[in-house]
């Protein structure tokens, strides 16, 4: 599992520089969409690789911030998360 992340980094890192290089894009989003809530159709993991030419490209992206409740955080970080390694 670890050397799958690793990888995934890595591509996700690389990758994106090669398609602006190859584009003249000036930036990149990347995206995975989780579950159908949250905009997936296709059920299995992929990324998707966004390049962007200027910011009114037609791509909008918004998040609402909120302030974190901290101490919910405190006892989530606090949580024994060992049951959900897969060996």
């Amino acid at each position: 599992m670890q050397t799958v992340l690793v990888s995934s980094s890595l591509v996700s890192q690389t990758s994106p520089r090669k398609v602006m290089k190859a584009t003249g894009a000036k930036g990149m989003n990347i995206l995975n969409n989780n579950e159908e809530i949250a905009g997936q159709t296709v059920f299995h993991t992929h990324v998707h690789l966004a390049p962007r030419y200027e910011e009114t490209d037609g791509l909008q992206i918004s998040f609402e911030t909120h302030e974190p409740d901290f101490p919910a955080l405190a006892q989530l970080a606090e949580k024994d998360y060992s049951s959900l390694r897969r060996d």
